[in-house]
């Protein structure tokens, strides 16, 4: 769309692009920023089972959402290594994807804006203590259960030595009213000011899903079907 010339107009007209609609696509980036913490446990580095998805969550903030979640992953079976990997169901930091040059072979720049806010680092910081806590019981103790991560590292300093993407991007491409300088489509998926232009991925998303994106991503696929199949019987 930036390559198009819709986007923000400060990005794009130092490109050379001209500009076919001033709308903010690129800004809002969301995802589920994840963070993990390595331990070692007898018997932990084998696959882990995967209800311990959706059983260990932060507690609910006054949303009634939880703010964390956590599951393990195996690392290393022989060395008995595994991981706590935590995410955000939901993050503050804005993120943006802004297009470098007119010449689609050039990657964009993505800034996810990772371990810039206070109130992030307080989430996983939250989720860090549960850890700490749980790996403590006498479930983990009777496996031997010991830290290899530094649990006491200022948490700014973990998270910016192992912090990554769940690739759960959403938000670039904000469906909202016409009206609203933040909104790039319509709830029928039309980019704002274009008839026959659509958007149908999690760019949409106006506040990123608390789970992965793609069911969601599906229903978004299913709306866009039905609208341009009604527009085809017009």
């Amino acid at each position: 769309l930036q390559r198009s010339g819709i986007g923000p107009a400060e990005w794009l007209k130092p490109l050379g692009i001209a500009v076919a609609a001033d709308l903010p696509v690129g800004r809002n980036l969301l995802d589920h920023p994840g963070f993990g913490m390595m331990f070692r446990a007898k018997g932990a580095g084998v696959t882990t089972g995967r209800n311990f998805v959706a059983d260990v969550r932060g507690p609910a903030n006054d949303k009634g959402e939880p703010e964390w979640q956590t599951h393990p992953a195996p690392v290393d079976e022989e060395e008995g290594i595994a991981c706590f990997w935590t995410y955000l169901t939901r993050q503050e930091a804005l993120g943006e994807v802004i297009v470098q040059s007119r010449d689609p072979r050039q990657a964009p720049l993505i800034d996810h804006r990772y371990n810039t806010l206070d109130i992030d680092r307080r989430r996983f910081e939250s989720a860090r203590d549960f850890c700490k806590e749980m790996l403590a019981t006498a479930t983990f103790r009777n496996l031997g259960a010991e830290w290899i991560d530094d649990m006491d590292k200022p948490i700014a300093e973990a998270l910016a030595a192992t912090m990554g993407a769940a690739h759960h991007q959403a938000g670039t491409t904000k469906m909202g009213r016409a009206d609203d300088p933040t909104a790039v489509v319509g709830s029928d998926l039309r980019v704002h000011g274009f008839d026959n232009l659509f958007v149908a991925d999690t760019g949409i998303y106006p506040d990123n899903v608390m789970h992965n994106t793609n069911l969601t991503a599906i229903v978004v696929g299913e709306k866009a079907s039905e609208t341009i199949a009604a527009a085809l019987r017009r």
